[in-house]
């Protein structure tokens, strides 16, 4: 009797250590470690990037509606009262996004892209508004 409750617990053991999963190995633990700092690495420098190429854009806006705010203060533009409404609501949205952009430091793997999607869809929408604004002017 004693044999056999000693052969089922060596057995439970022995079954147990093979379908240990490959994570409690030091070389795979090792492994994905350094893949997931390289993954950290990878999403800190594409939002680095995303980040530059963004400001520019920003840069750009922030640059065009002082520009027409120039030819609207110098009539080059009629219907100043209309253009200046519809500017001080880009301008707003314009600093909005970077407001957004700046104080978006915590991104995270999965969030990275639906940040970069909507943020861009807004961004979109702004550059849309003001080329169609100077075409109509």
């Amino acid at each position: 009797m004693i044999a056999r409750v000693t052969a089922a617990f060596f057995t439970i053991i022995l079954l147990t250590c093979c379908e240990t999963p490959l994570a409690n190995d030091p070389v795979n633990a090792l492994q994905g470690h350094q893949d997931s700092v390289q993954q950290e690495k990878d999403l800190a420098e594409d939002f680095r990037t995303f980040k530059v190429r963004s400001e520019a854009t920003l840069i750009k806006n922030s640059r065009f509606i002082a520009d027409f705010k120039v030819r609207i203060m110098t009539g080059e533009v009629a219907l100043k009262a209309r253009y200046q409404k519809r500017l001080i609501g880009l301008e707003k949205q314009n600093s909005d996004l970077r407001n957004r952009l700046e104080h978006s430091t915590e991104i995270h793997t999965d969030s990275l892209p639906a940040f970069k999607k909507n943020w861009n869809n807004d961004m979109d929408r702004v550059v849309r508004l003001l080329r169609e604004m100077n075409a109509s002017h």
